[in-house]
């Protein structure tokens, strides 16, 4: 029996970083069918929202808005509306010396992104809503790409590409920019053979009429597109689409923010459950246990193993000492990274990363029942 547990423990800890993309791969391969899309033509460009949540952004929100303003979306089919959750600083003033080329929504006080979500779509009744950070940069044609996929009746949402820009060369930097290019990878994987899993809530674009009310704690870029699933629909991974933001240079404001995400994430998949009964949506149930539960839960997985080969190491079984002593190299390699001579180290600071999303995974799972505990957010910024 123990060694069921850690074999099957051990091998659902590691499908979503090996077995989980060769699969996607192999389907590919297979001529899974793939994802198609028909273009909407320019005479038929639907009316769209640029959404932009806001809090204390009066260093980032006059680049943002002057990057939308400067898009080749047609800007008589396109509004731009920028939601403040309570921000103290100047950058309401600075949304408001913009006149009628923008509308600000303001939340007296700190209500948390989701709800204020809820407040920019109550003022619009664009067709389309494209979903933006107020640190994200667009490329020129970003809203036109975006917006090009539904087309397709089949799509509800599109994502674009995401990138990080490493501007201090730190290692935190180079580890989240790391990890986005794999995402990345595996959307483009997921796109091939059927629907990737989740948005990204600074570049996604999303067809109102799918849209239902948010709750305060609810991850607005994994509840909208799991509601989209939900009611037939599919996301498409538009790799044209591009936007880049700078990544925090800091592990300790990676791991608050990962965290925060990964407990909200788990409760807004409980919501949205229904999408993980392959008999009501086929492979995209197995895409999103593979892609996101199983990584949440993973030090849940990675912590049984550990017990289980502990416990047949000293009844006796010494062939499972092989993977204790893996475990413990590897978390010495990442342990190098508390000292300087080793911390530019790929090696060392991408072991650090991962070990730092486990933990961060962990502690998310034990603040479950806090419910309220992370609807409010600081921007991850210095």
């Amino acid at each position: 029996m123990l060694e069921g547990f850690f074999w099957i423990s051990l091998l659902l800890f590691l499908h979503p970083y090996t077995t989980y993309p060769l699969s996607l791969v192999g389907l590919r391969l297979l001529g899974f069918p793939r994802s198609r899309q028909e273009s909407i033509a320019t005479g038929e460009l639907p009316q769209v929202c640029v959404l932009v949540v806001a809090y204390n952004e009066e260093g980032q929100i006059r680049a943002r808005i002057e990057n939308v303003l400067g898009h080749d979306y047609p800007a008589e089919r396109m509004e731009f509306c920028v939601v403040s959750d309570g921000s103290s600083d100047r950058t309401d003033e600075i949304v408001l010396s913009y006149g009628d080329r923008v509308r600000l929504v303001r939340s007296p006080q700190r209500i948390g992104k989701a709800m204020c979500v809820n407040l920019g779509l109550q003022e619009t009744a664009s067709g389309v809503v494209v979903f933006t950070d107020a640190n994200t940069e667009f490329a020129k044609d970003a809203v036109m790409r975006l917006v090009a996929p539904l087309g397709d009746p089949s799509v509800g949402f599109v994502v674009g590409t995401q990138r990080y820009r490493t501007l201090r060369n730190a290692p935190a930097e180079k580890s989240e920019s790391s990890y986005s290019s794999y995402e990345t990878w595996l959307r483009q994987l997921e796109g091939c053979v059927g629907s990737v899993v989740g948005g990204d809530g600074a570049i996604m674009a999303v067809r109102r009429e799918l849209i239902g009310s948010l709750r305060p704690d609810d991850v607005s870029d994994l509840r909208i597109p799991l509601e989209c699933v939900a009611k037939g629909f599919r996301g498409y991974f538009q790799a044209a689409a591009k936007g880049w933001e700078v990544a925090p240079h800091v592990f300790r404001k990676q791991f608050d923010r990962k965290t925060r995400i990964i407990q909200r994430s788990i409760l807004t998949m409980v919501r949205v459950s229904q999408v993980l009964n392959p008999f009501r949506t086929g492979m995209f149930a197995y895409l999103a246990v593979s892609h996101k539960v199983l990584r949440w839960f993973g030090p849940v997985l990675l912590l049984i193993a550990i017990a289980s080969s502990s416990l047949l190491v000293w009844n006796g079984e010494s062939q499972y000492g092989w993977f204790l002593a893996g475990v413990i190299a590897f978390l010495g390699i990442a342990a190098g990274y508390r000292l300087p001579i080793l911390r530019r180290s790929r090696l060392v600071y991408l072991s650090f990363y991962f070990w730092m999303i486990q933990f961060a995974a962990l502690v998310a799972i034990t603040h479950l029942h806090r419910r309220d505990y992370y609807t409010l957010w600081e921007p991850a910024r210095e």
